[in-house]
């Protein structure tokens, strides 16, 4: 990563709650004594399952707008002729 774009990547963290509160949070951990390295694996590991709980989320949706697409380029257009 160029440096640029991590000043800009810093910069945007500050901006946005989430990612300001996850930066923190990233600090502490890496900071941590090591008797709490069971509690650092488990916060990581429930980390790793919301994000694949998203994961799963955003891929049903993005199947079913997919269903939809085809659907309705299968369809035929008819063309009706008004007397």
């Amino acid at each position: 990563m160029s440096e640029k774009r991590k000043e800009i990547y810093d910069l945007l963290s500050f901006l946005c709650p989430f990612a300001f509160f996850r930066t923190i949070t990233d600090a502490i951990i890496k900071n941590l004594p090591d008797t709490y390295d069971e509690a650092v694996k488990h916060y990581i590991n429930s980390r790793i399952e919301r994000l694949k709980f998203v994961e799963e989320i955003i891929d049903t949706r993005v199947k079913k707008l997919e269903e939809i697409k085809t659907s309705k380029e299968s369809m035929k257009k008819e063309k009706v002729d008004i007397e």
